[in-house]
């Protein structure tokens, strides 16, 4: 990891809501705008998610995990951050959080129906993130499926951000395609791929709006959805 986010156990809301201060809105609004993206994607491909194991893999804080407690069968949170790991404990006290050294994850082969990952991919270095992908692979279900957000590099603001985020400092932004080849590269099927958040608004006319722009590259994040 190109941060260590135990440092920012304390101050990671501050730092975020501080580099998108323009954008009017807390770290909570676009967080939100993923967790619900992560359910109804779930319910379109999985049916029945009350059935579901599922696993935050870079979990931090635990902020995402706040909009999911109690849809899933179960929900599990893992990162390499371990104080990061105590505050989503506390947090979240329903989910069960572990700690790994980045490498191998603790759990067996086929064990989750989906994976989600946000935000993680950019603080990888280039050569670490093929593996991380096959690790991933590994703890799903043959047909499960596989989840990532990340920043959009070619939408400026989102650069902005990054550029004046403390623990964004050596991130390496990737791009959608660049994404796509190592999905394909670890032998993924890819089910659906949109870019998200071009307006910092709330309201349901805006997410509308914004399904029918989806396929533009000028969202401030995207998302891919692979199968096993």
């Amino acid at each position: 990891m190109s941060a260590d986010f135990n440092e920012y156990k304390d101050t990671y809301k501050r730092e975020v809501d501080k580099s998108i201060r323009f954008s009017g809105q807390p770290v909570e609004f676009f967080t939100e705008i993923k967790a619900k993206i992560i359910l109804e994607s779930a319910k379109r491909l999985n049916g029945d998610i009350t059935r579901l194991e599922v696993l935050d893999l870079g979990c931090g804080n635990g902020l995402t995990d706040m909009f999911l407690v109690n849809e899933f069968q179960i929900l599990s949170g893992i990162d390499v951050a371990s104080e990061a790991v105590e505050k989503a404990k506390v947090l979240n006290p329903t989910v069960d959080y572990k700690v790994y050294d980045g490498s191998e994850l603790p759990f067996h082969e086929n064990k989750f129906d989906i994976v989600f990952i946000i935000c993680v991919m950019h603080h990888l270095q280039i050569k670490q993130r093929y593996d991380f992908l096959a690790e991933t692979k590994r703890v799903l279900k043959e047909g499960g499926l596989l989840m990532i957000f990340e920043h959009n590099p070619l939408n400026y603001f989102t650069r902005y951000a990054v550029l004046n985020c403390e623990f964004d400092k050596d991130a390496l932004l990737i791009t959608k395609t660049e994404l796509k080849k190592l999905i394909y590269g670890n032998g993924f099927s890819l089910v659906d791929e949109n870019y998200i958040i071009f307006f910092p608004f709330r309201g349901k006319l805006f997410r509308f709006i914004e399904k029918g722009l989806r396929r533009l590259p000028l969202g401030a994040q995207y998302y891919l959805i692979a199968q096993k």
